[in-house]
């Protein structure tokens, strides 16, 4: 990452109030840091790099998405698996109003790949990266929220970010089918202006929408999965279940159509869970996690 800044967390998160640390704001609040040079991120990715990138190599389906006002176009542009983008098409695509957002830029781009590395050994969170290249007064998204929390890094240009003050859904862990939330929710939100140079940080549950301002802007989204108490638990489940032989047993045979048995299985499920012995073996599960995980 260079010499200036060793460390991507303390480089992206640089200007966390006085007394204040990243875990007082994680999974609770919106953090914003503002107040940098316009240049903060340029040894991250820059809007040239970007457009380099687009221009390098073909992209498969997967890897590139085209959004426009809160529709995803990709379809009517990406005409077979592959598309190979030339300078003229990208501008065009921008005059069009259409935003190209590029997912696992990780894989594209080694300096976002280190910083990546570096986030999730600091997080010990699995994290990824997204690049999104909007043209002026656009709208890639629809409202709505995230199951994992995102840290937004303005590249260049700017974008009004409308974030709710409280989770729409609290601490989700999948995203359903439908996970969009009603425009009119932010009538009464003040817009977070994100200027080049600055840090947004948006945890997962809290519904947001963003606009670009008069000019083109880049940002780099680094969605964070966080490892949670229920994968710890789901291990230590499942260590039980590979040591103790009763948790492996059959429920009582017609089950479903005989209400009396249902005191049996719950009298079974109590043996069951305290030969589990849950609680004894979280320890053990934590290790595990921090091999597996």
């Amino acid at each position: 990452m260079g010499k200036r800044f060793p460390d991507v967390l303390a480089m992206i998160f640089d200007g966390i109030p006085k007394g204040s640390t990243l875990n007082d704001f994680w999974e609770e609040n919106v953090l914003h840091l503002s107040g940098r040079e316009s240049t903060y991120f340029d040894d991250l990715l820059t809007v040239d790099d970007f457009r380099t990138l687009l221009t390098d190599r073909p992209f498969r389906r997967e890897e590139i998405r085209f959004l426009k006002e809160g529709k995803d176009v990709t379809s009517s542009i990406i005409v077979k698996q592959k598309i190979t983008l030339e300078e003229e098409s990208i501008d065009e695509l921008l005059k069009d109003g259409v935003s190209i957002v590029v997912s696992s830029l990780l894989l594209h781009n080694i300096k976002i790949r280190r910083a990546c590395m570096v986030l999730r050994s600091s997080l010990s969170f699995p994290v990824q990266a997204n690049a999104y290249l909007s043209p002026p007064r656009s709208r890639a998204f629809d409202a709505h929220w995230d199951p994992h929390d995102v840290i937004v890094a303005q590249i260049a240009g700017s974008k009004s970010w409308f974030v709710e003050s409280s989770p729409t859904r609290e601490l989700p862990l999948q995203r359903p089918d439908n996970y969009s939330v009603a425009s009119d929710l932010f009538e009464a939100t003040k817009p977070i202006r994100v200027s080049s140079g600055d840090t947004l940080y948006v945890p997962r549950g809290f519904a947001h929408r963003a606009e670009t301002g008069p000019d083109l802007s880049l940002h780099v989204t680094f969605p964070v999965q966080s490892t949670n108490w229920v994968d710890i638990l789901r291990i230590a489940f499942e260590q039980a279940v590979d040591q103790v032989p009763l948790c492996r047993s059959a429920l009582p045979l017609g089950w479903q159509n005989h209400d009396e048995l249902f005191e049996q299985i719950e009298a079974l499920a109590i043996r069951v869970f305290s030969e589990m012995e849950i609680p004894l073996r979280v320890s053990d599960a934590i290790a595990s996690a921090k091999k597996e995980l």
